[in-house]
């Protein structure tokens, strides 16, 4: 009977063991990089569920602002790791510690005039998906509320002594909004303090609604300069895959690598007008002479599990983050939901601005945004390209002469009436397609139509 005692604990220590071995050879062979870990997944990673056992990851902002309290803004539309990290410990500490307060006669006031940081969506975030992102239960979602455009964490309020988090729906004339609260957040105001101080970002903002702009139909962060406006330059742009003549197809099928599972068998085929065709079973790749890649999987279109918007969002997250030709940032524009599945938008920015697809690029290669990401039953179905970078050309300085007053003003002459007020404004690059370099910019949107005004030379374009 000893015997197979001690014949059965010996099993189990080299069980111990094996399981051991194999963690340690998952941190070795990922160079100690727990985050990329299989385990790491397992007992790390918060799962959130809607209605399945799939990963979730909340929607990203269109864009952020980090406010000082006295009406001056850092603007930037690329992530920035340590304002995320302590924006969402905020977020997470007040939704899980306290009971939500509704705000009647929400004022944007209440939050812009102290320290904070605002996420702009630009669309509306339903609750339940967003917590589930977070990892937070649904039943901690409002009841008055189903949804979001803006979040504002204010880091420490001096007549409260704790943290708020403003839940904000400015889509209709009269803005609602929700509050959570928690203890003083340190970390969140340090992180305030150090974009403001960060002179690589040049767009400092003022708010429309702490200024009394009420030609605006709700808060919008505008961009102010200095006086001699310097700082802003053209950007350059480059193929991330090269189709020159001397392209080879080992070339084609190395650069394309991240778009197919592991070592399958692919074909590689050139047509006369210049696209290459990389397939293997069950995913296809187009590149166009253009710049211009399209993915699509017959995969996916045998997936029948269930997906939600944030399980969607962390499979488009994951497709992204394996496209290593991707050298620009860029952050989500637009989500939409299709009779194909969840498709998330992107656009690329340069110094913390937008890079906007003209009209003649849309037009000419059916594109509307730099990346589109089709995901169906939580697998992308299909995803498209602009495919090139951009980098700031500190050779070419552009010249500002036209401020946001003085395009508002054109804007709303070219409209008619003197009732119109305005969605948004935005300061960014205008891709053309042209030989020249992308010049900035602003986009003005009055009714779901955009007036395109260039800085320098006050010429204007209808989108």
């Amino acid at each position: 009977m000893a015997g197979k005692k001690n014949s059965m604990f010996k099993n189990i220590f080299v069980i111990a063991l094996f399981v051991c071995a194999v963690i340690q050879t998952g941190m070795l062979w990922l160079d100690s990089s727990s985050s990329h870990n299989f385990f790491y997944y397992l007992f790390e990673r918060q799962f959130a569920k809607s209605g399945s056992n799939d990963p979730a990851e909340p929607i990203t902002p269109n864009d952020t602002a980090v406010g000082n309290g006295n009406n001056t803004f850092k603007l930037f539309y690329d992530t920035d790791e340590g304002v995320d990290e302590a924006i969402g410990n905020v977020i997470k500490n007040a939704v899980l510690n306290s009971d939500e307060e509704v705000v009647t006669d929400f004022l944007w006031q209440d939050c812009l005039n102290v320290k904070c940081v605002v996420y702009e969506f630009g669309m509306t975030v339903p609750f339940n998906e967003f917590f589930n992102g977070l990892g937070i239960s649904e039943r901690k979602a409002p009841k008055s509320m189903s949804g979001f455009t803006c979040i504002a964490a204010v880091p420490f309020d001096g007549e409260n002594k704790n943290s708020i988090v403003y839940f904000i729906d400015d889509s209709s004339s009269e803005s609602e909004a929700v509050m959570y609260t928690d203890s003083v957040s340190p970390e969140l105001s340090n992180e305030i303090d150090r974009v403001l101080n960060d002179s690589a970002n040049k767009l400092t903002c003022i708010s429309t609604a702490d200024s009394g702009f009420n030609i605006f139909k709700s808060n919008v962060f505008v961009p102010q300069f200095s006086s001699d406006k310097s700082g802003f330059y053209s950007i350059n742009e480059s193929p991330c895959i090269d189709l020159s003549e001397n392209v080879t197809a080992e070339y084609i099928e190395s650069v394309t690598e991240q778009y197919f599972g592991g070592y399958t068998n692919k074909t590689v085929s050139f047509e006369p007008s210049g696209v290459y065709t990389i397939a293997d079973t069950t995913n296809v790749v187009k590149c166009y002479p253009y710049n211009v890649l399209e993915y699509f999987s017959y995969n996916a279109e045998n997936s029948e599990q269930q997906q939600s918007l944030s399980s969607a969002y962390y499979v488009c997250m994951e497709f992204l983050n394996r496209d290593t030709s991707i050298k620009t940032d860029y952050y989500l524009s637009d989500v939409r939901v299709t009779g194909e599945g969840a498709l998330f938008c992107f656009d690329y920015c340069v110094s913390g601005m937008p890079v906007v697809i003209g009209g003649d690029l849309r037009n000419r290669y059916g594109i509307e945004h730099a990346m589109e990401v089709l995901v169906s039953g939580n697998n992308v179905r299909k995803f498209k390209k602009y495919n090139s970078n951009f980098a700031e050309d500190s050779s070419s300085a552009e010249n500002i002469y036209i401020d946001f007053l003085t395009a508002v003003n054109y804007s709303m002459v070219l409209k008619g009436g003197d009732d119109n007020r305005i969605d948004d404004i935005v300061f960014g690059y205008y891709l053309t397609g042209a030989e020249d370099k992308a010049g900035i910019c602003w986009f003005v949107n009055i009714d779901s139509t955009v007036y395109i005004i260039d800085v320098e030379d006050g010429s204007l374009r209808i989108k």
